[in-house]
């Protein structure tokens, strides 16, 4: 039997010329919460719970700070579309609870954010993979895929604040521009997708 390994090697989220740039980051500091790729592998994001978002585009080998118009502190589930992976969404949380949070969009690959839907939720040590894009929607003539869904939080119990406890899956038809409730669906809520 052979046997073999990889060997790893520290990579900073922050480069020198990052933070000479004025970039701050956690740099090792914060606690990962989600990680999510491209079909090829080479566009990877990085969450963290209350550092921000991160960004790859060579595959994992150098990482820039991707939060430009991104407001929560950290994220709770990432997600990349499998059709076009300019369009990419995140699950905005962290200790405290915020309408800042609920979902982000970004249609520029990770460039810059907006909110897609507001979630007073708090998110806090939430690393189950919430989102899921539905591969099968995709349309060619919109170059996205139109199904995704998201399985909002069941016990939210952060460190500050009273978040809106709403569990519940949520749907979009739209590639992530606009989401609504799925009724009867609160069993779903908190679950893995």
């Amino acid at each position: 039997m052979t046997a073999f390994s990889q060997t790893w090697e520290p990579i900073p989220l922050v480069s020198p010329d990052a933070l000479a740039a004025g970039h701050r980051g956690g740099e090792g500091g914060q606690w990962p919460r989600a990680l999510a790729a491209d079909s090829t592998g080479n566009l990877v994001f990085f969450g963290t719970d209350v550092g921000g978002l991160f960004r790859s585009r060579d595959g994992g080998r150098n990482w820039e700070p991707c939060n430009v118009g991104y407001t929560p502190r950290g994220t709770a589930c990432m997600a990349v579309d499998p059709g076009n992976p300019s369009r990419v969404l995140s699950v905005g949380a962290n200790s405290v609870s915020g309408t800042w949070h609920g979902i982000w969009l970004s249609r520029d690959a990770g460039a810059s954010w907006s909110q897609a839907f507001k979630a007073d939720i708090g998110g806090n040590q939430d690393s189950r993979e919430q989102l899921a894009f539905d591969p099968s929607t995709f349309d060619v003539a919109a170059q996205r895929t139109k199904v995704v869904y998201w399985s909002r939080i069941a016990e939210d119990k952060p460190h500050w604040g009273t978040p809106e406890i709403h569990p519940a899956l949520y749907k979009s038809e739209d590639g992530g521009d606009s989401w609504a409730e799925i009724p009867g669906t609160a069993r779903a809520g908190g679950g893995i997708l």
